[in-house]
C-alpha cells in the first residue's frame, strides 16, 4: 500500500471526527499500521466512549458495523488474510480474498456478486484503528443479523449474541 499525505484538515460531521495536520509519512506496510494523526472526538463520541455505552461498543455506521466490535472484526479479517488490500489510490479499499469467502461460507455469509466482495478501511470514532465499509461490510453485518449472531437496534446499537472473535473463530 501507498499512502501519501501532507497536511490537510478535514471534518466529518455524521461520524464526528475532526482530523488535524498530517506529517508527511510514506506507509508502505501492513494494511493495518495505524495512519500518524491526532483524532478529536466530537462532545457525542467522547461521552459515549468515556461511559462505554453500547453504541461504543458496537454500532452501525451507515449499513456496516462498527465501534469497539467492528474495528476488531477488521482487524481479524485483516490479519488472518480473509481481506488484502485492492489497488488504490484514494482510499484503503480491501477485497475478500478465496480464503476469506469459504470461511464467510461456513458462517452463512453469502458474498454473490463481484461488486460485494470490496470494503474499504473506515476511520471508526470510538477506537483508533478501523472498521469495514463499503457493499463488503454491509454483506457481513446482514449475514450476522439473519444468522442470529447479531440484533440491530433502533438507535443504532447493536446487541452482539456471541463475541465477534467466538464468532469468527468457530464454524
Amino acid at each position: 500500500m501507498k499512502f501519501i499525505q501532507t497536511g490537510w484538515k478535514i471534518k466529518d460531521v455524521l461520524g464526528g471526527l475532526a482530523f488535524n495536520k498530517l506529517e508527511e509519512e510514506l506507509l508502505e506496510s501492513s494494511p493495518m499500521v495505524k495512519l500518524n494523526y491526532n483524532r478529536i472526538k466530537s462532545s457525542g463520541a467522547k461521552k459515549e466512549v468515556s461511559k462505554n455505552s453500547a453504541l461504543h461498543q458496537a454500532r452501525t455506521c451507515y449499513s456496516h458495523l462498527a465501534g469497539v466490535a467492528g474495528v476488531k472484526l477488521f482487524k481479524f479479517l485483516v490479519d488472518k488474510a480473509w481481506l488484502a488490500e485492492s489497488a488504490s489510490d484514494k482510499k484503503m479499499y480491501f477485497e475478500l480474498t478465496p480464503k476469506g469467502n469459504i470461511q464467510l461460507r461456513l458462517k452463512h455469509v453469502e458474498v454473490l456478486k463481484r461488486s460485494q466482495m470490496v470494503g474499504y478501511a473506515c476511520p471508526d470514532w470510538t477506537d483508533i484503528g478501523y472498521h469495514l465499509g463499503g457493499k463488503l461490510g454491509k454483506v457481513i453485518i446482514d449475514g450476522m443479523i439473519s444468522n442470529g449472531v447479531a440484533i440491530r437496534n433502533l438507535d443504532r446499537s447493536v446487541n452482539l449474541v456471541v463475541s465477534i472473535e467466538s464468532w469468527l473463530e468457530n464454524n
